[in-house]
């Protein structure tokens, strides 16, 4: 089990780093908010709102990487 001590350490030494991308994540969210917002699709992908979008398949996607894998798995072992 951790030490909660570590934890807390931890957390003093990264929060200074995190702290303007969590700032800018939350005034994004709030921006998001407020009434009628289009993001595109692209927009959202590179957000990390979403995982995948369907028929592009130029942008990476981690069911394409797993995918691969699994071709290339089956591939070394036949």
């Amino acid at each position: 089990m951790p030490d909660p001590e570590s934890d807390e350490r931890l957390l003093e030494k990264v929060s200074p780093q995190l702290r303007p991308i969590w700032s800018f994540f939350m005034a994004l969210c709030h921006v998001l908010q407020q009434g009628d917002n289009h993001l595109s699709a692209r927009d959202a992908f590179w957000l990390g709102l979403i995982d995948e979008i369907i028929g592009v398949p130029e942008l990476p996607s981690f069911r394409l990487f797993t995918e691969h894998a699994k071709e290339s798995a089956k591939e070394g072992k036949g």
